[in-house]
């Protein structure tokens, strides 16, 4: 089977990606590209479950403010974000399902 190239669209990416030259094939982002998408989705949900009424409640020191924080680590595994009133950098996975207790890091 032969092979055409194709170059990811997203965002300038540039990566060369291969599609079967015989079919048509709607695929314009590389898999390198999805995977980010996916885990920026992933980081989105895990901020959203800190907002309640449009505040974030910060889980270390459970201050409230709007507009939530923005996400200081985009398209890694866990989420991280600064806390200005004296948490600093935390990451929101460190903290269990009732967001009230601290589970240690490793």
């Amino acid at each position: 089977m032969k092979l055409k190239p194709k170059e990811c669209i997203n965002n300038g990416c540039k990566n060369i990606f291969y599609v079967p030259d015989n079919k048509l094939h709607m695929m314009l982002i590389c898999e390198k590209c999805i995977e980010i998408s996916e885990q920026k989705f992933k980081q989105n949900e895990v901020l959203d479950s800190f907002v309640k009424d449009g505040f974030f409640k910060c889980p270390g020191c459970k201050e409230s403010w709007t507009p939530p924080p923005a996400i200081e680590n985009e398209s890694e595994e866990e989420t991280q974000i600064y806390c200005g009133y004296g948490c600093g950098y935390i990451f929101l996975e460190d903290y269990k399902q009732n967001k009230d207790e601290l589970r240690p890091r490793n």
